[in-house]
């Protein structure tokens, strides 16, 4: 049972963390792959740090890792910034068919996700800004105050809303006021929010075992 009210999800991200899974040892299997891969890591890792397999949502981390890696890191191919994602979908990687789900996979959002209870469930994304409604079957605890839950996780964008790709990693809700402080001050001054700092937050609280939310993410 997840501690923030939401007792079932639909199993939508085990279709697309699938595929998505299937992408990425496309994409950075074998030597060509890992020479691919090797650089983003190392950018990812230099800020954020390196999970290890004691850590609290060590699995979820290390995804997250690869994730970002694949749809979210910038590099530069033949002058121009891009994704291994968007090069995948563009049929851009050598020896790899395109598939029409790659599209979607290099257009999938990261994000910070306050999940807001009502006749559906609802997101708002506090590193993109995106809100939408969340698809699927799923049962929600009743009663509560909103938002429900605070979910890093990643989702594709269909006509009717959003569908997870990943099962979420719960952020503490206690640091929702943190969170939205440190967020807005950084649209403020123009933005986008580089989400890495904030996961290498997250990853040191699941460290301090016992510490208080309200404080622990301040300043994010």
């Amino acid at each position: 049972m997840l501690s923030s009210g939401v007792n079932r999800l639909h199993a939508g991200f085990e279709l697309w963390g699938g595929r998505l899974d299937a992408l990425e040892e496309a994409v950075f299997g074998g030597e060509a792959g890992a020479r691919r891969a090797k650089p983003v890591l190392a950018r990812h890792d230099a800020v954020v740090g390196r999970a290890v397999a004691s850590d609290p949502d060590y699995e979820l981390h290390q995804v997250g890792r690869a994730d970002w890696a694949l749809c979210d890191a910038i590099v530069e191919v033949d002058g121009v910034a891009t994704t291994w994602a968007q090069q995948a979908a563009a049929g851009r990687v050598p020896g790899l068919a395109v598939r029409p789900w790659f599209a979607d996979l290099a257009g999938s959002v990261a994000g910070l996700f306050e999940v807001w209870m009502g006749t559906s469930l609802y997101l708002h994304d506090r590193w993109s800004g995106l809100c939408c409604p969340l698809v699927g079957d799923m049962w929600v605890e009743p009663g509560g105050r909103n938002p429900v839950a605070l979910w890093e996780t990643r989702v594709v964008l269909m006509d009717v809303g959003a569908v997870l790709v990943r099962r979420p990693l719960q952020w503490p809700l206690p640091a929702l006021g943190a969170v939205r402080e440190a967020m807005e001050a950084q649209w403020a001054i123009g933005g986008p929010v580089d989400p890495l700092p904030a996961r290498k937050r997250r990853l040191a609280f699941g460290r301090a075992r016992g510490a208080d939310p309200k404080r622990f993410f301040r300043g994010l």
